[in-house]
C-alpha cells in the first residue's frame, strides 16, 4: 500500500470516529523525528487548555496516548468532578476498553488508576495509553478505529454535562463546558455532544449495521442511501433504568432496523429479541437478552 493511500485510510478512521461521537477533531501530521505519526485535537478545546491524542504505528501495533496541555488545571478539575458524579459510567467504558485492547492504561498523577485513590485524592494529571495490535493490513485500520473509539468514549464521558439517559435526538445534545484561552472553563457550547452517541457508537462498532432481528442491511437494499441507517434498541427500557443501573453498550444494546425496532415497541413491555426472531424466522449466533435488574 502506498504512503498516500495509507494516510487516506487513516484519515477515514479519524472521520468515522469523530462523526459517530459528534465531535470535531483536527489531525496534525508529525515529522519523522517524532516517535508518533499523528496528533489529534478536539477543535473546541484549544491550546493550552485541552488535550492531544498522539498516535503511532510500529511492528503491527498501534500506540495511542492522551496527554493534557500544559495549562490543564481547569480541565483536570472538570475531569475530577465528573468522575466523582458518574463513577459507574466511567468504569463501564474503562472495563470495555480494557477488554477490547491488548494493553489499556489509565494513569492518575502518574500512577495506575485506582478507584479508591481517585475518589480521595486531588487530580493533578490524567493520561490514557492504548496498545492495539493487528495481524495484517486487512485489520490494520479496524484496530485503529476500535482504539480511537475506546479512548474518546472514556475521555469524553468526563466532559459531558448532561447525566440523564433521555435520548434527545441526533441533533439535540447536552452541553460541554469548554475552556477559553486564559484557562477558565466557563463557556458553554450548547447542542454539541450527546453521551448516548457514545453507547450507540460502541454497540455498532462491535456488532455492525446488520439488523439482529431480521438480518437485513439497509445499505444492501437501498445502496448508498441506506448506509449507516440503523436503530439501537435498549434491551432494558430506558424508563426502567434507575440510578443504580450502569449501561453496558455491548450487553444492553442491539442494532435493529427501523421496522424491527418499531415492531418490538408495539407492545409494553417490548417483546424480546428471541420473540422477534420467531416472527422474522431469522437465526443468529449472537444472543441478546435483557440483563436482570431491580430498580
Amino acid at each position: 500500500m502506498t504512503k498516500s493511500k495509507r494516510e487516506i485510510f487513516i484519515d477515514q478512521q479519524f472521520e468515522l470516529v469523530a462523526n459517530a461521537l459528534g465531535v470535531r477533531v483536527k489531525r496534525i501530521k508529525l515529522n519523522s523525528s517524532n516517535s508518533f505519526e499523528y496528533q489529534i485535537r478536539v477543535d473546541d478545546l484549544e491550546k493550552p487548555n485541552g488535550f492531544s491524542v498522539y498516535i503511532g504505528d510500529d511492528y503491527q501495533c498501534w500506540y495511542l496516548e492522551l496527554v493534557l496541555d500544559a495549562f490543564n488545571k481547569p480541565l483536570i478539575e472538570l475531569f475530577e468532578n465528573r468522575y466523582l458524579n458518574r463513577k459507574d459510567l466511567f468504569w463501564s467504558y474503562f472495563q470495555l476498553a480494557q477488554a477490547r485492547n491488548k494493553s489499556f492504561k489509565v494513569l492518575l498523577n502518574e500512577q495506575a488508576f485506582d478507584a479508591s485513590v481517585a475518589s480521595t485524592t486531588i487530580w493533578n494529571d490524567f493520561q490514557v495509553e492504548i496498545t492495539a495490535p493487528y495481524s495484517s493490513h486487512d485489520d490494520e485500520f479496524e484496530a485503529l478505529h476500535h482504539a480511537l473509539l475506546d479512548l474518546f468514549c472514556l475521555v469524553l464521558s468526563l466532559l459531558v454535562q448532561n447525566e440523564t439517559w433521555e435520548v434527545t435526538g441526533a441533533d439535540i445534545q447536552p452541553e460541554l463546558l469548554l475552556g477559553r484561552e486564559e484557562g477558565a472553563l466557563n463557556r458553554a457550547l450548547v447542542n454539541r455532544y450527546e453521551r448516548s452517541r457514545y453507547n450507540r457508537a460502541l454497540c455498532l462498532d462491535e456488532y455492525g449495521f446488520t439488523c439482529r432481528g431480521c438480518g437485513s442491511n439497509l445499505k444492501e437494499i437501498y445502496g448508498p442511501l441506506g448506509k449507516g441507517v440503523i436503530h439501537v434498541h435498549h434491551l432494558v427500557p430506558i424508563s426502567s433504568m434507575g440510578a443504580g443501573y450502569s449501561l453496558d453498550p455491548l450487553k444492553d444494546l442491539v442494532p435493529l432496523c427501523p421496522n424491527c425496532h418499531n415492531i418490538v415497541h408495539r407492545q409494553e413491555p417490548p417483546i424480546s429479541i428471541s420473540e422477534l426472531r420467531v416472527l422474522t424466522d431469522y437465526h443468529d449466533e449472537l444472543i441478546f437478552e435483557a440483563r436482570k435488574f431491580t430498580p
